[in-house]
């Protein structure tokens, strides 16, 4: 926009001050439209952010629950699996029975 070039010695009229806003109203409009574009195009970035950060929780949870079944699984191997020397001397045991 071009600026224009006033006489300061001549008086201001009712004409200028309309135009002036007329001006301002333009610039500010320009600026909105700009700047809500911006807002626009911010809020598309949040939603894939949000739905991707709503995938990442579901993947977490499905580790969270594969890694504790892992667990289970860790203890309950634990718990059923006869210790080595145990079964050692089981089979020594069975080795050295006579049957009567």
């Amino acid at each position: 926009m071009k600026k224009k070039h006033r006489d300061l010695a001549k008086p201001v009229t009712v004409g200028d001050l309309d135009d002036l806003a007329s001006q301002i109203i333009t610039a500010v409009s320009k600026e909105t439209t700009r700047i809500e574009g911006k807002v626009d195009v911010l809020d598309q970035k949040v939603n894939a952010l949000d739905q991707k950060v709503t995938m990442l929780d579901k993947k977490v949870d499905k580790l969270d629950y594969d890694v504790s079944d892992i667990r289970r699984r860790v203890i309950d191997l634990e718990v059923d699996t006869v210790p080595r020397k145990d079964f050692q001397d089981l089979k020594f045991l069975v080795a050295t029975h006579r049957h009567p």
